[in-house]
């Protein structure tokens, strides 16, 4: 079941596990910033089984032009059985009137292929419409 996290506090070890689960430990270095970015954002929905966190989407959106999808994340364990495709399609749908769904994502074939699946466009592969989309990290890139 998909619903919204809505006390972060009580829900941070199940959700510092997730991150942690997917190899995202930089988010889990900083506790509090971790906390800040959850509370930040505009949507933060789990997905549970038996009232236990297994699936995370959060992201920010202003309901009209754009959301941005910043974080999927499902327990590990547990790729490859429709969690995340579930979470991002109820996304999908509080946002259906939205003019662009957006998200980075890393070079990874699977998460490139997960993201097609779901009929979303590279930008480098856009042709009639080219897009460049650009980014500006707080630390330098190696």
């Amino acid at each position: 079941m998909i619903k919204q996290i809505l006390n972060i506090q009580e829900s941070y070890s199940q959700i510092e596990e997730l991150y942690n689960s997917v190899g995202w430990s930089v988010y889990t270095e900083d506790s509090e910033k971790l906390a800040n970015a959850l509370k930040n954002s505009t949507y933060l929905y789990g997905y549970y089984e038996e009232e236990e966190l297994k699936g995370l989407i959060r992201g920010m959106t202003d309901f009209v032009s754009i959301n941005y999808i910043q974080d999927i994340l499902v327990l590990s364990e547990l790729h490859g059985k429709g969690i995340g495709t579930q979470m991002v399609e109820f996304v999908f749908e509080k946002t259906k009137d939205v003019r662009a769904q957006v998200l980075l994502t890393d070079d990874d074939p699977g998460q490139i292929a997960f993201y097609k699946k779901l009929k979303m466009q590279n930008t480098r592969e856009l042709v009639n419409d080219p897009l460049n989309c650009f980014v500006k990290y707080a630390f330098e890139l190696s």
